[in-house]
């Protein structure tokens, strides 16, 4: 009996730090398990792209950028949903755009996993009158497990957009790089008013 008086106050304790005090609002839903930085190889056909960088949110909205040397730069956009290790195959699709942002081909997942903060892999394959396939192989990037900062991204912002200035006239030059990465992180983490160590 003693160590259930002990108990209930810790496990309220905790309770009410994990969302935010209990001052008002829901807790955050859960990241999805495919959101986060996806580094890694993939292919298109018989086209190999070295260098792929995948932005996944919380919703499973993908962007996907391709690159390879002696090719032209490709882009998959779509979702990639997942549940339980396993791509959603019935809402995940990807939409493959040429580097002018032409439409290229839609595709759809064939066979997919995921170990979350970890690895993604799929097969692709679109269904047009010639048919044709994509392959996924992504490793997990950790930029993103960090607690977020409101210092980094608070101020007023003007300027010419390619080179931002804060409100103190510092050039802010990495910023519009890392805008998309750290809307990411945010949404992911929530912002916190603490600096970043």
């Amino acid at each position: 009996m003693e160590a259930l008086k002990v108990l209930v106050p810790v496990v309220l304790a905790i309770s009410l730090a994990a969302c935010g005090g209990g001052s008002g609002g829901a807790a955050a839903p859960p990241p999805a398990q495919t959101q986060g930085i996806w580094r890694g190889t993939a292919s298109v056909d018989s086209v190999s792209f070295t260098n792929a960088l995948a932005m996944i949110d919380g919703a499973g909205h993908t962007n996907i950028i391709l690159q390879a040397a002696g090719t032209d730069d490709s882009q998959f956009r779509g979702t990639l949903a997942a549940s339980d290790g396993a791509i959603d195959t019935g809402v995940s699709a990807l939409t493959l755009f040429d580097t002018a942002g032409n439409l290229n081909d839609i595709f759809s997942v064939q066979q997919a996993y995921v170990v979350p903060a970890s690895a993604l892999a799929a097969t692709l394959s679109s269904s047009g009158s010639f048919p044709r396939t994509a392959t996924l192989n992504l490793t997990y990037d950790n930029i993103c497990d960090r607690l977020a900062s409101l210092g980094l991204v608070s101020g007023i912002w003007g300027g010419d957009p390619r080179h931002l200035y804060d409100h103190t006239g510092h050039r802010r030059r990495r910023y519009h790089q890392r805008q998309r990465y750290k809307r990411l992180c945010v949404q992911r983490h929530g912002a916190h008013s603490r600096s970043d160590p």
